[in-house]
C-alpha cells in the first residue's frame, strides 16, 4: 500500500516540488551517507523536507499524538544532506501520514490523511548522530545493550553490529 501512495504522489505534477531528491553526504574519507527525500517543496525562500508514511490505524494514532523519534532523525539527516549542497532548508519537516483502515477515535483530531509538522535536530546533533552510527558500524564503539533481547531482530536498527543479536 505504501508503494501505491508513493507512486500516486510521484505521478502527480506539482509546482515548486522536487520528488525523490537523492543526495550523498560525505562523512569522512571512507564513509558516505546517502538517501532519497520523498518530497522537497519550496515556500517562502526555504526548502521543506517532506516524507510520506502509510500506517495502520493504531500505530498512526500513537504517531499522530507524538511523532516518532525515527522520523525526526531521518528528516534531520536529509536536511544535513541538502544543506551540505548549499540549499537553505527549513528547521521543520513535514510527515504526510496516510492511515490505512482509518477509524475515528473519540477526542482525536487524526484523520485518514494528516500533515504532521516536526521540529528537526540541530546540525550539531545530527552530525553527532551520524558519527555514532558510523562508529558503531565500524565497531569502534560498542552498541548500547540496555534493550530487551527479543527486540533485536525486528525492532533494532543496530542489530547487525550488536553482539546480543544472533541473527535468528
Amino acid at each position: 500500500m505504501g508503494q501505491l501512495v508513493h507512486d500516486a504522489s510521484y505521478n502527480h505534477a506539482e509546482v515548486d516540488v522536487i520528488k525523490e531528491f537523492s543526495f550523498i553526504y560525505n562523512h569522512d574519507i571512507d564513509a558516505t551517507i546517502g538517501g532519497s527525500v520523498d518530497r522537497c517543496s519550496y515556500r517562502n525562500g526555504l526548502w521543506h523536507i517532506e516524507d510520506l508514511k502509510t500506517m495502520g490505524n493504531f500505530p498512526a494514532q500513537k504517531a499522530f499524538a507524538e511523532p516518532k523519534e525515527d522520523w525526526v532523525k531521518q528528516l534531520s539527516i536529509y536536511k544535513l544532506g541538502m544543506t551540505s549542497r548549499g540549499l537553505t532548508v527549513s528547521s521543520r519537516g513535514i510527515i504526510h501520514q496516510y492511515v490505512m483502515g482509518y477509524q475515528k477515535k473519540k477526542g482525536s483530531e487524526m484523520k485518514e490523511y494528516n500533515e504532521i509538522e516536526i521540529q528537526l535536530m540541530s546540525e550539531e546533533d545530527t552530525i553527532e548522530l551520524i558519527n555514532t552510527g558510523v562508529n558503531v558500524a565500524r565497531n569502534s564503539l560498542p552498541p548500547m545493550m540496555d534493550c530487551a533481547k527479543y527486540l533485536c531482530k525486528d525492532y533494532c536498527s543496530w542489530n547487525q553490529a550488536c553482539p546480543s543479536y544472533k541473527g535468528d
